[in-house]
């Protein structure tokens, strides 16, 4: 049987959680402002990445190019006082030839991750709304701030190059345990041609795959923007930490390795596997 696509087993696997759920539109505490931005969708993504993080926002979950969820937050930034409430935002993005569908939802919440009470209705209200309309202000203006043709996903992508694929990723192995350490030790091996240090950060997972090497039988890709000193653009690499990577590593097209030899990611199992 086929795994759900990746924006609805996200959805399930939030319903899951009450303070990450999709606000309904009948709640009282729950507040959505939709918008189309003439962006592509990967632009969108980063955009609202940084958009929610200037807003105060940690994140709980990402999906790559379709969904930030947030960490319920006290308040919001543009109420700083909510009665003790707390708010969490949930941006969706549904791509629509070269524009972006948006959707930013809020849920409101009491600490304990229950439902406002009614002496705190009008106080849900002024949070929720407020928060849907600072995370949408905060969007545009980093929307606008951008240049018009700032570029969308890498052409790489489609063509599936090593690295920059989804159906070609990097493939570290070492599931959940030590799977994001092998990544961040590859990462931190990458040079650039002139030897130059890379900076990265991870944008979300994508990609749901059902896999032996799991032991929850599935596993997804991690998305990391990666760039260094005259690099036009930052670029974005694939990871399956759920793969073993054979025999042996190699770097994507642009890239090399500090001192010329691939990471020991088996060093890096024994040393997560020993902490």
């Amino acid at each position: 049987m086929p795994l759900p696509r990746p924006r609805a087993a996200l959805l399930a696997a939030l319903a899951l959680l009450p303070l990450a759920a999709p606000a309904r539109a009948q709640d009282p505490d729950a507040y959505a402002v939709s918008t189309t931005v003439a962006r592509p969708v990967r632009v969108v993504y980063r955009a609202a990445l940084e958009a929610l993080g200037q807003a105060g926002y940690a994140l709980r979950a990402r999906m790559l190019d379709q969904m930030l969820v947030t960490q319920p937050a006290a308040g919001s930034p543009a109420v700083p006082d909510a009665g003790g409430l707390h708010v969490a935002v949930m941006l969706e993005l549904k791509p629509s030839g070269g524009s972006t569908e948006v959707s930013v939802r809020t849920q409101v919440l009491t600490a304990q991750g229950g439902r406002p009470a009614r002496s705190q209705e009008q106080a849900a209200m002024a949070a929720g709304m407020a928060a849907s309309v600072e995370v949408t202000s905060r969007l545009t203006e980093r929307l606008d701030a951008l240049p018009a043709d700032a570029p969308g996903a890498d052409p790489r992508e489609a063509g599936d190059e090593f690295g920059y694929g989804r159906g070609n990723p990097v493939r570290v192995g070492g599931d959940v345990p030590n799977g994001a350490a092998r990544q961040r030790r590859y990462l931190d091996a990458l040079r650039g041609p002139q030897g130059q240090p890379v900076t990265y950060t991870r944008l979300g997972s994508c990609c749901l795959f059902r896999t032996p090497h799991s032991e929850r039988g599935q596993g997804a890709l991690d998305a990391y923007e990666v760039t260094y000193e005259g690099l036009a653009r930052p670029v974005v690499l694939y990871f399956d930490m759920y793969t073993p990577p054979g025999a042996a590593l190699r770097a994507p097209e642009g890239f090399g390795f500090a001192g010329g030899a691939a990471p020991d990611l088996a060093a890096e199992t024994a040393r997560s596997a020993g902490s």
